[in-house]
């Protein structure tokens, strides 16, 4: 039955070739689809590294000359909201806000190792508010001796198997400039952004150069944020005519915010490619359907000698199978120059989850597909078909 059915494929070559073309088609685009769905999901469920849960943030913009006066301010500033009884803990940062598009980049290197990194100024209760974690070291703090030349960073892991691979980064030099305190486990900016190098330098050391300050506020458990408060405390101390509170909010409605233009994208492409994949399906249907209805005498005749319903289903499932693994074979051959030859940032492990998935999703659409055509032929009456034929 098999040899035949492959017989009968070849004899009508030209039809088939199409629904070969049809089912190539659907299946790159099944797994581009899955490719980018995969790397996106996958992408958010890695986490930020940071608890954000009842933190509340302030950007403080300011016109002031004077760097020194600027952070003598923003400390008292700092101490202040800290004494309030609704606060567990306040840092100051320039760069180091999540769900906010502020970032600086600079490379860095160790030896004749080189990377990237995005930077980030911060003090030494950032960890106490954001609950980041520390996996070697420590965090710098402000009892470090700010005479050194050398500038207090903590890393994240990533940056610390870039340049330093198996080493112990804790106490290395960066860049002749940079001196490692600790390392954490992960840090992102937000949540659909990919694993990226990121360096967290001591905003107190004189080295630093920096403009404007925010206060990320960490409050208790059982309160609400208390802006107004807040802004008390704050012009209590920086002058009105060089500071300004530019924005205030809470980090949870950040992150909704930023999310939600992602999962815009991903509604769209899965509607766009849902639309499309539907209207294929309903293509191939119709062109398997056609040919059942073209080989009526065909069935009628094998329903003649014996075949039984159940058989003559299977026959058309197995041969629409066969079209689907030949139509696949050579796009598999094309899909996977992507990570062979990195022609896309994609990884070995994304790359097989995605086509697995695929794999699955096809086959599906394939069985879908097959379903009415296959029953329609197990139902043709054989006396009926030889008396046309």
């Amino acid at each position: 039955m098999i040899q035949h059915g492959f017989k009968i494929m070849w004899n009508q070559k030209k039809k088939y070739g199409f629904i070969l073309f049809e089912l190539f088609v659907i299946f790159l685009v099944v797994f581009v689809t899955m490719l980018y769905l995969t790397e996106r999901i996958t992408t958010y469920l890695e986490g930020t590294g940071c608890d954000i849960d009842n933190v509340y943030f302030m950007d403080i913009a300011t016109q002031s000359p004077d760097q020194k006066q600027e952070l003598e301010h923003a400390l008292k500033v700092r101490d202040r909201l800290a004494g309030m009884k609704s606060v567990e803990a306040v840092s100051m940062t320039v760069g180091g806000v999540p769900y906010r598009a502020t970032l600086r980049t600079k490379a860095f290197q160790f030896g004749d190792k080189r990377t990237g990194a995005n930077i980030h100024h911060v003090d030494e209760t950032y960890p106490s508010v954001l609950k980041v974690e520390v996996i070697r070291g420590r965090w710098f703090r402000s009892a470090d001796d700010h005479s050194s030349v050398k500038i207090p960073v903590v890393i994240n892991q990533l940056m610390a198997e870039r340049l330093f691979g198996d080493e112990n980064p804790v106490g290395k030099i960066i860049s002749e400039k940079y001196e490692v305190k600790g390392v954490i486990s992960r840090y992102k900016s937000r949540d659909y952004a990919n694993r990226m190098p990121h360096i967290f330098m001591d905003i107190q050391h004189p080295q630093n150069d920096y403009q404007g300050s925010n206060m990320l506020i960490r409050y208790k458990e059982g309160y609400q944020p208390q802006p107004k408060d807040y802004a008390k405390h704050i012009y209590s101390v920086m002058p009105r005519e060089q500071y300004r509170i530019v924005q205030s909010s809470r980090l949870e409605g950040m992150k909704k915010r930023m999310n939600s233009n992602y999962s815009g994208d991903i509604l769209f492409v899965s509607l766009i490619v849902g639309f499309l994949l539907f209207n294929l399906v309903l293509g191939l249907i119709g062109i398997l359907g056609y040919n059942i209805n073209q080989r009526w005498s065909e069935m009628g005749i094998r329903r003649a000698v014996g075949s039984t319903k159940a058989r003559v289903r299977r026959l058309i499932f197995l041969e629409m199978f066969a079209l689907t693994v030949m139509a696949i074979l050579p796009a598999l051959i094309i899909v996977v120059q992507v990570p062979a030859f990195e022609v896309l940032p994609v990884s070995w492990p994304g790359f097989i989850q995605s086509m697995m998935l695929s794999l699955g999703l096809i086959f599906f659409l394939v069985f879908i597909s097959v379903l009415y055509p296959g029953i329609m032929a197990s139902k043709i009456r054989p006396a009926l078909a030889l008396k046309e034929e």
